[in-house]
């Protein structure tokens, strides 16, 4: 890969942007090493990271960097029901942006995502599963999942002293979501 070097005051000031974006982009991915488990499907039967924890972790990063999120639909969502079955599936197509609040450089990036349900809930489960991947997958934060591993991995988690319940791990610690008591790294 070449680059061409920046020949003008435009140009220069261009590249100190757009190096300035990636490198809060950078302390963001290295500040979350994983984000655990939070809520399970008892009707599919299987753990995941909730919505509420992955915006929860990743917004607060955002705030200390000056970091906005956007997400843009590309055209009208897809809405198919399949023949015989009671769920309908909606797909999405969105343009997302990852904006430097100070300098106005944005890195964009495309995704689809679906969702499906009985009822009217299936666009707003396709926004939340995009937006969770994009999140996960651009700063490479692992949640336990591999679509390509079949079968239920189960992870150790400490369980909280004060009220039983399992704690999720942070940057540096473990961590109870319920009476907030904290246990180091093991």
């Amino acid at each position: 890969m070449t680059t061409k070097k920046p020949t003008t005051k435009k140009e220069t000031l261009e590249v100190s942007n757009q190096v300035k974006l990636l490198k809060k982009l950078h302390a963001i991915m290295e500040s979350v090493d994983y984000i655990a488990k939070d809520k399970r499907n008892d009707f599919q039967k299987y753990d995941y990271a909730s919505e509420y924890s992955i915006k929860a972790t990743l917004r607060e990063e955002f705030k200390k960097h000056n970091i906005l999120f956007k997400l843009d639909f590309q055209h009208m969502p897809s809405v198919i029901k399949p023949e015989g079955q009671d769920q309908v599936f909606t797909t999405i197509d969105v343009k997302y942006f990852f904006i430097d609040v100070d300098t106005g450089e944005a890195l964009d990036g495309y995704f689809a995502g679906q969702g499906a349900d009985k009822g009217d809930k299936g666009l707003y489960k396709a926004v939340t599963g995009a937006i969770k991947y994009i999140l996960t997958t651009q700063f490479l934060i692992p949640t336990g999942d591999d679509p390509e591993v079949h079968g239920i991995i189960k992870r150790e988690k400490p369980s909280c002293e004060s009220c039983g319940k399992d704690m999720e791990r942070f940057k540096d610690c473990y961590g109870c979501r319920d009476c907030e008591t904290k246990a180091p790294l093991k």
